[in-house]
């Protein structure tokens, strides 16, 4: 094959290649460290993603509330715990809010009061807290599969797999036995 042959307009095999390398790895680029969802054309798609995400937010707000009222029943380590919990929780709140406007949401402010019922100090609120971890896997396990927008896919995936490390923790604190080992390797329960 002669040289001639193997470029047709003045465009090489190796400068289609070096294009298209280089789109590809400024859409990689693009997402890299992205704070916020980018939208889609669709903005059906975008609204309903961020209703899903707003969804979680507002759990978020209401676990944040939660670890800030347990902590004056804690003492030592729980309450540590607790503290350092409630402020990542504040931290997930705070990585979806712009998510949502970004997709063209409105983020649910948090309420004033959730009606929390009175606990009767440690395990009880620990295990109050420890069903408001529940609650908020839950709500990810369902919103992910329905979430169009990879990257408010991936800020999901992240704080589910935070949320179910509280959880550990959580019931840790409460000296429960941790998860079953079933659960963690993936067998069949």
């Amino acid at each position: 094959m002669a040289s001639g042959d193997r470029r047709r307009d003045g465009i090489s095999r190796r400068s289609i290649l070096l294009g298209a390398g280089a789109t590809v790895g400024a859409v990689l680029l693009d997402g890299c460290g992205s704070k916020a969802a980018k939208p889609a054309p669709n903005s059906e798609v975008n609204g309903a993603d961020a209703d899903l995400l707003n969804e979680v937010f507002m759990l978020e707000n209401m676990a944040v509330a939660a670890y800030a009222r347990i902590a004056g029943s804690l003492t030592g380590p729980a309450r540590a715990l607790a503290h350092t919990i409630g402020q990542q929780e504040a931290q997930h709140a705070r990585k979806l809010e712009p998510a949502i406007r970004a997709l063209g949401g409105r983020p649910t402010p948090p309420r004033q009061d959730y009606g929390f019922p009175a606990l009767d100090g440690g395990p009880a609120a620990l295990a109050f807290v420890g069903g408001i971890e529940n609650t908020l896997i839950a709500a990810y396990i369902d919103v992910l599969p329905k979430l169009s927008n990879t990257i408010a896919r991936a800020i999901a995936a992240s704080i589910v797999n935070n949320e179910a490390q509280h959880l550990a923790l959580v019931t840790q604190a409460r000296g429960l036995p941790p998860a079953p080992v079933a659960i963690v390797r993936g067998a069949a329960a």
